[in-house]
């Protein structure tokens, strides 16, 4: 379908051209260079400079007369899909097979559903570049108007599938607009041709010909120097439309008005604005008592990928007799993209908003016209009882994009909701989803209402169908599918709670109609949300029943090793953030054996396995393994690149800020900061501003900023982040104390004491909440700790120190300072800590030296003795344990021959207690020798 349209377009733009011959000449050098490497040309001029015409006549003409080079091209905007950089690569591969593979020779193909990869469409482009270089075949490929690629990410590559080196065989060249070029720039080195405006000779002969050419008309002297002075006339869009203008003039006597009237318009909208009034009076249909070329303009310029005549026709219900003068009327204005009409040119645009859409209640009225003809087309085909409903591309993309502008949100909530076109539009219009979800605002729970109202409606249309014999009633595999891609999508659109709602659903539905397959596969998906809502119990819960079940039938089909595959490296994570890191690298092993027992080259399958490396990564730069982290990530990086070669994706970010981290804990500031940025702004690009995370990036910018001592721009970012977390998760989520506990170091910093405090005290009541004291930030609360043991300040104290005492932080002496503040309080018992006693500590510590020693010498304070002894004497203690205490209490002569007699039970043979007995019986000798005296 692709290539009748380019070869159109092609023919469109081949006729008449002035002023490029210095620009073809220059083109010409290009192909005769010769060897060696050649940089990829890029020829930049502004609207209307001719950029289109001069690529379609230098085919034209070289297609005749460089017959030993092949010719390859591509017109960004020709078809509805042109602008997709996979249509892009999958034609030119196209081109290119037709003239690389002879007659006995099987093409290699390249299938539709490859061509959903563009790491595929990639590789087989090279491939057709090296059997070129082999064939010592010379090829140039044209691509024109590179702005209009659909590039849905500032971080996109659009031209990363380009040969790197090119082959001296291969040419390249592009056409780009003269505000854009820098973006290419920046990713390859290229030449540019620039194209400058029309020479006033040029103007002239371009004036001459047109005019004989298209009318056989011809101006006088004065009449044609008006035109060539023109301060616009230099533009060859200027002067296209002018042109056309004086072509329909049908009154001689009324030509000098017409022209003064035109070359007196400052710009080519106001020049369209002309047109525009002309055609109101000429086409207008006096039976009509509206303004029909109104209605088709401001349709045209407001639709999202343009009208096919027959919604044009039917929608504002204009006879044929009075559509096609129109039509052929502005047709050289407009693009007819794979029967979509559209408006060519951005200043015809312009100029159609100007004159009629200045009032928005006049656009709403349009939008809402044109949402009203789409969803009852829609309604139509869902509602039908055919077994497999038409779901056409105009039902996810035109239907909700106009349903939005005209804010008819009822409708717009039942578009999106619906299960039936979840799937497409999630696919192909994710972006414009996230868009439309921001603009309705809805609560959670509504959105999952909405959504399971759906399946609802989709399961009695199915049964229906069934009922009168046009369906099957085994619906509810393909429904369990379908409410899988609606939780991609909320996952997608950063839906948490609607989330586990509507997979809860999924879970009960598939074991209603004993789908043991959809079962497992839903329970491992609610696994994966309770791990992002920190439920890390019920995570666990459904991932060793999904391992468990799935391991029992892995080796009968595909379908369970994959799964069991990806349970595996979701256990490994959900034990990284217990800290269990054996545990935890020894799931992700399990997960790459299983990856690599399926068939490793498929797309899907390296996807998974970079994922696994990018937590292996992971869990090294959760222990400080910096080195081993970035290599790790290297390897997760490389099979990102290779699989979406060039598009940004969400997992592709998240290694970017992986190592980022690992930058920053290296020392590697610059470096951190640059990749933290750019991952950034892909996230802002690909999500928007209100995605979890966009905070993350901005926490982890303020963590960099934070180590680089710019401490206003950590506090900044910092609170930027925490006022979007707390829009976004619960108040007691991890995400939100991390943020709170970031915002009291660097106040601490900075010296703030009071307010560090304050946001400190939000973090501990989140995370007592929340039950995350284990990923707290230890050396900040070590800090105000110290400060209240110092100031005897019991009461923030122990409100730090308890939960603080259930983490892998706490240490033995944590037990001795709450003993002492215990007693200083003059308290049984601390409440809420009633089990955390000394006789916990020893059993949490077995030999603690710290709690041993300070029970010991509460005895010994406390005079007893012989309770002490046989506290000592209880089990075998260390000898460093004696050497101590009797350090402390060499001056308590009594209690230090307790402490040695005791030690000289267990180590009899101990130098070291040898030594404090010849001690003792010293002090006995000068004892007795005292009371002998």
């Amino acid at each position: 379908m692709e290539a009748p349209l380019h070869d159109a377009f092609l023919r469109s733009r081949v006729g008449l051209y002035f002023g490029g011959e210095q620009y073809q000449q220059q083109l010409d050098s290009l192909l005769d260079s010769g060897e060696g490497e050649s940089l990829p040309l890029m020829i930049i001029g502004g609207v209307g400079t001719g950029k289109s015409a001069l690529i379609a006549n230098t085919i034209h003409r070289w297609k005749s007369e460089r017959k030993d080079w092949m010719v390859a091209y591509h017109f960004i905007g020709c078809s509805s899909h042109s602008n997709n950089e996979n249509v892009l690569v999958g034609r030119l591969i196209d081109c290119l097979n037709e003239r690389l593979v002879s007659k006995e020779e099987d093409a290699k193909l390249v299938t539709e559903r490859e061509r959903s990869s563009l790491a595929v469409l990639s590789s087989e482009f090279q491939h057709c570049v090296k059997r070129l270089t082999e064939q010592n075949r010379r090829c140039v490929i044209l691509v024109d108007e590179l702005e209009k690629l659909d590039k849905r990410a500032k971080t996109f590559q659009p031209l990363a599938w380009l040969p790197s080196p090119i082959p001296s065989n291969m040419k390249f060249i592009f056409t780009c607009h003269l505000d854009t070029v820098a973006a290419y720039s920046e990713e390859i080195n290229l030449a540019q041709l620039r194209m400058e405006p029309l020479s006033r000779e040029t103007t002239q002969r371009m004036t001459v010909e047109v005019l004989k050419e298209e009318k056989s008309k011809e101006l006088s002297k004065p009449q044609l120097d008006k035109i060539i002075n023109a301060d616009r006339a230099t533009n060859p869009l200027f002067l296209k439309v002018l042109l056309n203008e004086l072509c329909v003039m049908g009154y001689f006597r009324l030509l000098d008005s017409k022209i003064d009237q035109l070359v007196e318009c400052k710009s080519v909208e106001e020049l369209f604005n002309q047109t525009l009034q002309r055609l109101e009076k000429e086409y207008n249909p006096p039976e009509r008592k509206d303004n029909m070329v109104r209605d088709v303009m401001c349709s045209l310029v407001l639709s999202s990928t343009g009208l096919s005549e027959f919604e044009i026709t039917s929608m504002l219900q204009i006879q044929a007799t009075d559509w096609l003068p129109l039509f052929y009327a502005v047709e050289k204005f407009l693009n007819n993209r794979n029967n979509l009409i559209n408006v060519a040119y951005s200043d015809l645009s312009a100029a159609v908003k100007k004159r009629y859409l200045f009032d928005e209640n006049v656009a709403r009225g349009i939008y809402t016209r044109m949402s009203d003809f789409l969803f009852a087309r829609y309604k139509r085909e869902i509602d039908s009882m055919s077994p497999a409903p038409f779901i056409s591309r105009r039902h996810y993309t035109e239907l909700p994009f106009v349903t939005m502008k005209a804010g008819l949100r009822e409708r717009l909530i039942y578009v999106i909701t619906d299960i039936d076109l979840v799937e497409y539009i999630r696919a192909m219009a994710l972006y414009e989803l996230m868009e439309y979800w921001n603009y309705l605002n809805l609560a959670e729970e509504d959105i999952a209402r909405h959504l399971i109202r759906s399946v609802e409606r989709h399961l009695a249309r199915r049964y229906a169908r069934a009922y009168d014999g046009f369906g099957d009633l085994k619906v509810a595999p393909l429904t369990q599918l379908q409410l899988l891609v609606c939780d991609f999508m909320l996952s997608d659109c950063g839906f948490t709670a609607a989330r586990e709602t509507l997979l809860l659903y999924a879970v009960q539905m598939a074991a209603n109609t004993k789908d043991e397959t959809a079962r497992l596969g839903t329970l491992y998906h609610l696994g994966i949300l309770y791990f992002d809502m920190m439920k890390l119990d019920d995570s666990e819960r459904c991932y060793e029943e999904v391992i468990e079940c799935s391991s029992k039938r892995a080796a009968e089909s595909q379908d369970m090793l994959e799964q069991l595959a990806r349970c595996c490296n979701a256990m490994g994570l959900l034990k990284k953030l217990r800290r269990e890191y054996d545990e935890a690298r020894r799931y992700l092993q399990l997960s790459k054996e299983h990856h690599s027992k399926r068939a490793v080259g498929i797309h899907g399958v390296k996807v998974d396995l970079a994922i696994t490396w990018m937590n292996i990564g992971a869990c090294y730069f959760d222990e400080g393994f910096n080195e081993d982290a970035l290599e790790n990530l290297e390897k997760a990086k490389e099979l990102y690149d290779e699989c979406f070669f060039g598009t940004m994706t969400h997992d592709k970010l998240s290694v970017w800020n992986n190592m980022a981290i690992c930058y920053r804990r290296m020392g590697r500031l610059d470096d951190a900061l640059k990749l933290q940025q750019k991952c950034l702004e892909g996230r802002l690009d690909m999500f928007g501003h209100k995605h979890p995370d966009v905070v993350e990036s901005y926490m982890n910018i303020a963590v960099v900023y934070q180590v680089k001592e710019q401490y206003e721009y950590a506090l900044e970012l910092n609170k930027k982040a925490l006022d979007l977390a707390t829009t976004l998760f619960p108040p007691h989520h991890l995400r939100v104390s991390q943020l709170q506990e970031n915002m009291a170091l660097i106040l601490y910093i900075m010296g703030r004491v009071d307010e560090s405090e304050e946001w400190l005290f939000k973090a501990a009541d989140a995370m007592t909440t929340a039950g995350t004291w284990a990923s707290c930030l230890i050396t900040l609360h070590g800090k105000f700790i110290s400060s209240y043991i110092n100031e005897q300040n019991d009461g923030k104290l122990l409100k730090l120190l308890v939960p603080l005492m259930q983490t892998k932080y706490v240490q033995g002496g944590h037990y001795n300072l709450l003993d002492v503040t215990r007693k200083r309080l003059g308290l049984e018992a601390i409440p809420g800590a009633e089990d955390l006693t000394l006789e916990h500590g020893l059993q949490r510590f077995p030999g603690n030296e710290s709690i041993l020693g300070y029970m010991t010498a509460t005895l010994a304070d406390e005079g007893k003795l012989d309770e002490m002894r046989r506290f000592l004497l209880k089990e075998q203690r260390q000898p460093s344990l004696f050497a101590s205490l009797c350090n402390n209490y060499f001056q308590d002569a009594r209690v230090h021959e307790v402490l040695v007699s005791a030690w000289l039970s267990q180590h009899p043979d101990d130098p070291a207690a040898l030594a404090q007995a010849d001690v003792v019986a010293q002090r006995t000798a000068q004892s007795e020798a005292s009371s002998d005296k």
